[in-house]
């Protein structure tokens, strides 16, 4: 597993969803870094996942405790080259659908 990527949380909305919510990342295309933003309905585990073209894990970063909430984190692709990626952020280790980001250098 690759690492190089800081995640940076915030949480600065009081607002707590009935149910976990995942949002794309923005901007999509960026260059070199991206928010995964998300919506905690409780506090949870959250994981992520970032995977190249050909389903290779580039980078993981995993939060053992999370409270209820928005939190988003700063995916930093800057040692990686141009081209499309997924990420897949688990809950309370729930797999949600991957989604597709771009780097575009």
């Amino acid at each position: 597993v690759l690492s190089g990527s800081n995640a940076i949380l915030s949480s600065e909305f009081d607002f707590v969803p009935q149910k976990h919510m995942i949002y794309s990342n923005y901007p999509n295309p960026f260059n070199p870094s991206t928010m995964l933003p998300l919506y905690l309905a409780s506090s949870s585990r959250v994981m992520y996942n970032v995977f190249d073209l050909q389903g290779r894990q580039i980078e993981q970063k995993d939060f053992p405790f999370l409270k209820a909430g928005h939190h988003e984190f700063n995916l930093n692709m800057n040692q990686f080259s141009s081209g499309i990626y997924f990420y897949q952020i688990n809950i309370d280790d729930q797999e949600y659908l991957p989604k597709k980001m771009m780097l575009v250098k």
